[in-house]
């Protein structure tokens, strides 16, 4: 039975369902199963981690959940006339329904634009001097901030030194700005500081952990 992106009811309290989501991709030498029967429930106002090694199905998923894919098998519902961007690290890669993500220098404050300006959300990292940026953001500004943020490793493009600032925005957008964030990292540092990170690994949810920590995501990692 065909599947599609069910965008048309409302379910309180959620921001994404995902029910029984399989992603196959046709290629030359057969298929490839991306995605497995995955199920799961982002609730509104969260931060969430997806947390996996390359080629555990992370993009596929984001993607899925975003709508720019549609899935081989299951279900996949957001609340009726909600927004959603998904972003990536790859500058030019980004496709017109993703958010702009802008680096400030560190010295000059000069931004080096990796995607697109046309959708709504502009991330920026300026230089640490009064009056540029948000205090309550962190020095992150935003305009139309989508409800729903979909982040694909989004800080493997940045210097080291401004990745806590990065996820502390991230995280500000839900905590003081009610959006929910999904952010698909390989990384248990990035994914430690979410409230619930879920583990993929092959294509498989294969367990999620509340209030996770650095120590027992690696742990896991390490296991995976």
């Amino acid at each position: 039975m065909a599947s599609k992106l069910s965008n048309g009811g409302d379910l309180p309290g959620y921001a994404l369902e995902m029910d029984g989501v399989t992603k196959i991709y046709p290629g030359p030498a057969g298929v490839t199963r991306a995605l497995d029967g995955i199920t799961l429930g982002l609730a509104r106002s969260t931060f969430s981690a997806l947390l996996g090694p390359r080629g555990a199905g992370k993009s596929s998923l984001l993607r899925c959940a975003s709508g720019m894919d549609q899935p081989t098998l299951g279900s996949v519902w957001r609340p009726a006339g909600s927004s959603c961007s998904v972003t990536t690290a790859l500058p030019g890669a980004l496709p017109d329904t993703a958010f702009t993500l802008s680096a400030g220098d560190g010295a000059s404050g000069v931004r080096a634009s990796c995607s697109r300006r046309d959708a709504g959300l502009e991330i920026v990292l300026p230089p640490a001097r009064r009056g540029f940026g948000d205090s309550s953001t962190n020095g992150m500004r935003f305009e139309a901030v989508p409800d729903l943020v979909l982040a694909d490793e989004p800080n493997s493009w940045m210097p080291e030194s401004d990745v806590p600032r990065l996820l502390t925005g991230l995280r500000r957008l839900a905590d003081l700005h009610g959006r929910t964030v999904l952010v698909a990292t390989s990384r248990p540092a990035v994914a430690a500081r979410a409230d619930l990170a879920f583990m993929l690994s092959r294509g498989c949810l294969v367990d999620a952990m509340f209030a996770p920590t650095p120590e027992a995501l690696e742990r896991w990692v390490s296991h995976a």
